[in-house]
């Protein structure tokens, strides 16, 4: 195994047909646009998801960004990589003032970087493999107003796991694996409440599946896994850090079945 360090991400490369990828888990800001960003530091960790690296060290290929969403969000597509504000959330300000067109060119280069550099990396995957899947994980912030409900991490019902699948060429090939990915999911627990796993029946595929898709598409599958935050307490760094591990166990108990699941050659 070898590890290709750059300063803003991190790709590992191991020998197996399954990576894992975490592209907001980042928190760093270059010092020249944290300068323009009227986000506290309280305000970015609740729409950054640092636990995200945690969950990607199930595989050894993994995908980690260390810079923040907020110079430059490499899951939007290129006119929208740079936030307006309140986008990301309705009456959350993201910039002081409209960024300098310097500091904007310097973000879409980030971003023509990051795109570069993965090309040759899933290159070099489909090289190896003839199919691998990608395992690109996410968390929704709660939208939970109410004082009752910010008050704990307790779960009243059973938590919901949204899985976006592909955009696939074909995906017959891949539906077992499918199939066996999210009843993997779908017999889980945590804290002894079933969970409850829902395909997303109209993806909106973020930048990352679709480019996936656009450049390896005979080859790559990608499951976005999103999870709601209800391992957070609503606007707070405070986390639920047994929750957390309960749920690297739940996607760690998926890995056997995409191994065994992956098409071979004549599908």
């Amino acid at each position: 195994m070898f590890e290709m360090l750059i300063p803003y991400w991190e790709c590992t490369v191991g020998q197996d047909p399954i990576i894992s990828a975490s592209l907001h888990s980042g928190h760093y800001l270059p010092s020249e646009i944290g300068h323009w960003i009227a986000l506290s530091r309280q305000e970015r960790i609740w729409f950054e998801e640092p636990w995200l690296a945690e969950w990607v060290m199930l595989t050894r290929n993994r995908i980690v960004l260390r810079r923040s969403r907020f110079a430059g969000d490499l899951e939007r597509s290129p006119n929208k990589i740079i936030y307006n504000n309140h986008d990301a959330d309705p009456g959350v300000r993201v910039w002081k003032t409209e960024p300098s067109e310097v500091i904007k060119r310097s973000i879409k280069k980030y971003y023509k970087s990051f795109y570069w550099e993965m090309e040759a990396y899933f290159s070099a995957i489909a090289r190896q493999w003839k199919h691998f899947v990608v395992l690109n994980y996410h968390t929704v912030p709660s939208r939970i107003t109410t004082a009752e409900k910010r008050r704990s991490h307790s779960l009243d019902r059973s938590p919901d796991i949204l899985v976006e699948v592909g955009p696939l060429n074909d995906r017959t090939a891949w539906q077992p694996l499918i199939d066996a990915f999210l009843g993997d999911l779908d017999n889980g627990t945590l804290k002894g409440v079933p969970v409850k796993v829902i395909e997303v029946e109209q993806p909106s595929h973020g930048a990352f599946a679709n480019w996936i898709h656009s450049h390896h598409g005979d080859s790559a599958c990608v499951l976005t896994v999103n999870v709601p935050r209800f391992f957070q307490k609503v606007w707070k760094d405070e986390v639920d850090y047994p929750m957390l591990d309960e749920l690297q166990n739940l996607f760690a108990s998926t890995l056997p079945g995409i191994l065994k699941h992956l098409p071979s050659d004549g599908h």
